[in-house]
């Protein structure tokens, strides 16, 4: 295991690890983290969530939005009446987008 600060990185084991972790180090066991540092602004559980939130966030808007042709042609494979000249909004709101 070892205790990283900054710079410094040092080799410990389970009974000194908790020592290093009071005084600002985070533990490591190879390359994943162990144990985070005491004194941090931000709990690390509050920042892994906040990580998982913006993946999944970030997940739901990179679907990039469809073009006018786009959805035409689904409205099509979907059997649904288009009116001529229809807009963009007009066919995703047909469309329940």
């Amino acid at each position: 295991m070892q205790a990283r600060k900054g710079a410094k990185v040092y080799q410990v084991d389970e009974l000194t690890a908790e020592q290093y972790a009071a005084r600002g180090f985070d533990i490591y066991d190879g390359k994943k983290l162990v144990k985070h540092a005491k004194g941090k602004t931000v709990p690390y559980e509050k920042y892994e969530e906040a990580l998982a939130r913006i993946a999944e966030l970030e997940a739901q808007a990179s679907g990039s939005p469809k073009t006018r042709a786009e959805l035409l042609a689904e409205c099509e494979a979907r059997g649904i009446e288009v009116p001529k000249g229809a807009k963009k909004a007009e066919l995703e709101e047909l469309l329940g987008a």
